[in-house]
């Protein structure tokens, strides 16, 4: 019974984190389309070479949300095995790294979000 209880909390925690993960790579992919959407018509306005800038944050950003779901994505697993066998010493070091890699993941790619902006607003002065 307190393993179904534990096997319900973590789903709902993991349904969290993937929406979570999910806004961070739609805001870094959405930004990163939606400057190459306009992009002719933001050379227009400035036609130095600084406007592709956040390119390179917003991509890196979408890559570390991604990276960032395939951690989370391991420490389900390790999760799973942890409430199988509960002894078991690897699950547990596996749940300790990939949480951290997962949220330092995130952490920068919400980090890039703001680089990018930034480097598209310094573009203009």
């Amino acid at each position: 019974m307190e393993q179904d209880k534990l096997i319900r909390l973590n789903e709902n925690a993991f349904g969290i984190a993937k929406a979570g993960i999910a806004a961070i790579v739609l805001l870094n992919s959405g930004a990163w389309l939606a400057l190459l959407s306009q992009a002719s018509s933001l050379l227009a306005l400035n036609p130095q070479p600084e406007i592709s800038a956040p390119f390179l944050p917003w991509a890196s950003g979408a890559t570390m949300g991604t990276l960032t779901w395939v951690f989370f994505f391991w420490n389900a697993h390790a999760f799973i095995g942890a409430i199988g066998d509960p002894t078991q010493q690897t699950n547990k070091g596996h749940l300790n790294v990939s949480k951290w890699a997962g949220v330092i993941c995130a952490l920068i790619a919400l980090c890039c979000f703001m680089l990018g902006t930034y480097c598209l607003s310094k573009s203009f002065t």
